[in-house]
């Protein structure tokens, strides 16, 4: 009766830890779906970096055309200097005409050195959204290759959880006066409880640990991107 009763309060035992291994897994799948939820994010943000680029060679396309403007302007410029002897126009009216052009020619390189200036601001802007990107699409894979991991150790503990059971039901099956198949039956448990769940669960533990920081620590990093992305 005596032994009985210890096989009774081990099995209640066994019990509560596959109600905890139970819970771990659903802790599991709450962890997935925020790792999918920041995927999600990501891709976003990808998304924005896109258009900005587009925008950037706009600006280029721009500063390209004004840059055509300027060779096209001072060609003139070197005409009208070679055929400036041969114009019917008084020298006060030829210096009002090269005055004005000068103007108009001087209002131009105002505004291409600005648009040069812009186009240098934005291409060291691309350069740091560039690494931003790079950095995003790192941290997606390893978000990704973080997914697959949880969802292996999600299928491990599933497997733990259906060995226990059908251990148990090796222990419901036995006839209760048969206390050496008892005994036999319950250092076999033993056995396996020793050596699969206190090895191979704390090891288990111990990576999933790992991974909690890791993540952690990658979700900061992404958080900190993410509002520079948005203040810029």
């Amino acid at each position: 009766v005596e032994h009985l009763k210890l096989d009774k309060d081990r099995s209640k035992a066994m019990k509560l830890n596959i109600h905890q291994l139970q819970t771990k897994i659903d802790q599991y799948h709450k962890e997935v779906s925020q790792i999918e939820f920041q995927l999600s994010e990501i891709t976003g943000q990808s998304d924005k970096l896109f258009k900005s680029n587009q925008d950037f060679q706009k600006i280029l396309s721009k500063v390209e055309n004004l840059k055509n403007a300027k060779i096209s302007i001072s060609d003139q410029v070197k005409r009208l200097s070679n055929s400036i002897d041969i114009i019917d126009l008084s020298k006060p009216d030829l210096q009002n005409l090269l005055d004005n052009f000068s103007k108009v020619l001087m209002d131009k390189n105002n505004q291409l050195k600005d648009l040069e200036a812009s186009t240098s601001n934005l291409k060291d802007r691309q350069s740091s959204l560039q690494n931003r990107s790079n950095s995003l699409i790192r941290r997606q894979g390893e978000l990704e290759a973080g997914k697959e991991t949880y969802e292996k150790n999600l299928n491990h503990l599933s497997s733990l959880k259906e060995a226990f059971q059908h251990r148990f039901q090796d222990l419901s099956d036995i006839k209760n006066n048969d206390m050496a198949q008892i005994n036999h039956k319950m250092s076999q448990f033993k056995a396996f409880i020793s050596h699969d769940l206190t090895n191979t669960a704390k090891k288990f533990e111990e990576e999933i640990q790992l991974k909690e920081t890791s993540l952690s620590e990658l979700v900061k990093s992404i958080t900190v991107d993410s509002q520079n992305l948005e203040y810029n």
